[in-house]
């Protein structure tokens, strides 16, 4: 089981506006939440859903599926 975070990457810079958006009205500092969010999109690595399936398969998990996702985040199952 593996989970991380993959959206769209063609529409990133919007997914990680609403990233910060989602933290400040949860009551995160605006330039904290703007700081963050730049952090996120430096230095983390971020694929489409498909790739992230792929790298699984890749990897020896034939069977990888998506079972979870919920905005920016994806669960992936799958057996050796």
């Amino acid at each position: 089981m593996a989970a991380h975070c993959s959206f769209p990457q063609a529409d990133r810079g919007r997914w990680l506006d609403r990233y910060a958006a989602y933290a400040v009205a949860a009551g995160a500092d605006a330039a904290d939440a703007a700081n963050a969010r730049d952090s996120v999109n430096a230095h983390m690595d971020l694929f489409e859903p498909e790739k992230d399936g792929a790298i699984l398969r890749d990897a020896g998990f034939a069977d990888a599926v998506m079972f979870y996702a919920a905005f920016t985040w994806r669960g992936w199952i799958g057996h050796a």
